[in-house]
């Protein structure tokens, strides 16, 4: 007796439920065009799928987790015509019926937990590292080519096309960046990368503990970017907040340090920093003056001298 049933509607939901009775059914994977579809159950937490796509050659078979809802193995084929019977799953060995011929293949792996997932898609043999774009995890494939070509605009436009970037490669980012013994780039390059930085959405909590990984020399050079940054005529507020945050995050990082540091050029950028930071002060207290005042304005009742304005006047004479 079977323990679920699979149905793959013509949209590409593949549906599943245990419930015979009253048939309430969930979307487990999609596969949308595509035709000469079969599906076949492994296990209770495995199927096999086969198809053909619409405008492709040849066609696929995949062996999907319905526990996680992922494609645990893939496998392309040069053909799938078999009109919805070409799939069939007798003893650990899985038949597969095409074109007129029979092939079959034995089936493994039908106890993979969460964490043999991760990673599973990419394509580790390439030598592009761009092709590949697998959320964040495909970061730490394509990243350490690019470090190595040397092409940092490359390396900043990988991190800043996703929307998921991990915290600790942000900071591998600034460290090299950062490192004037592994590059040659000018401030201007750096101040440009940073302010690119600036518009990723980052994690502080996590950022504080990768912050360590960078000296104090780093700290210092990244602190007297940030300040140029802010010296600059129009900056969104968002941007704006991110900079100071991220100024708190640096000389908190290397507190200690900072504190005891007795070098010209740890005062300078100090004191460049403080001022920035009192002027943004003195600048946030001037407007919120000026708005109480605008706010108060309509409560201001401004009499007039109606007198001047009448067309007659009225003298008392004692006689």
């Amino acid at each position: 007796k079977p323990g679920y049933l699979l149905l793959w509607k013509k949209s590409g939901e593949i549906l599943y439920t245990e419930d015979f009775m009253s048939l309430q059914m969930r979307t487990v994977f999609t596969e949308a065009n595509s035709y000469d579809s079969e599906i076949c159950a492994l296990s209770r937490d495995y199927c096999a799928i086969a198809c053909s796509k619409h405008g492709e050659d040849g066609g696929s078979l995949k062996i999907l987790s319905l526990q996680f809802q992922l494609v645990s193995s893939e496998a392309p084929l040069k053909t799938t015509i078999h009109k919805g019977r070409g799939l069939f799953y007798v003893s650990d060995y899985l038949l597969i019926v095409g074109g007129g011929r029979v092939a079959f293949g034995s089936i493994s792996e039908l106890d993979k937990q969460l964490d043999q997932y991760i990673g599973l898609g990419l394509n580790s043999s390439t030598n592009n590292p761009e092709v590949t774009n697998f959320g964040a995890l495909s970061l730490y494939q394509s990243l350490p080519g690019l470090y190595k070509s040397g092409d940092m605009n490359k390396v900043l436009d990988t991190l800043t096309s996703h929307h998921d970037v991990p915290e600790d490669l942000v900071i591998d980012f600034l460290d090299f960046i950062t490192d004037e013994a592994k590059n040659s780039l000018t401030n201007a390059d750096r101040k440009d990368y940073l302010k690119k930085i600036m518009e990723l959405e980052l994690s502080h909590r996590v950022l504080a503990g990768e912050m360590t990984r960078l000296n104090m020399q780093q700290g210092l050079l990244l602190v007297e970017l940030m300040c140029s940054i802010l010296e600059d005529a129009v900056l969104q507020p968002s941007i704006e907040n991110r900079l100071l945050s991220w100024l708190d995050l640096i000389l908190s990082s290397n507190y200690v340090h900072t504190v005891l540091a007795k070098d010209d050029r740890t005062e300078a950028v100090l004191d460049t920093a403080y001022e920035k930071v009192l002027k943004l002060e003195e600048q946030l207290e001037s407007a919120s003056n000026l708005v109480c005042v605008l706010e108060a304005l309509p409560a201001l009742n401004f009499t007039q001298d109606n007198e001047k304005n009448l067309p007659y006047s009225i003298q008392i004479k004692q006689l």
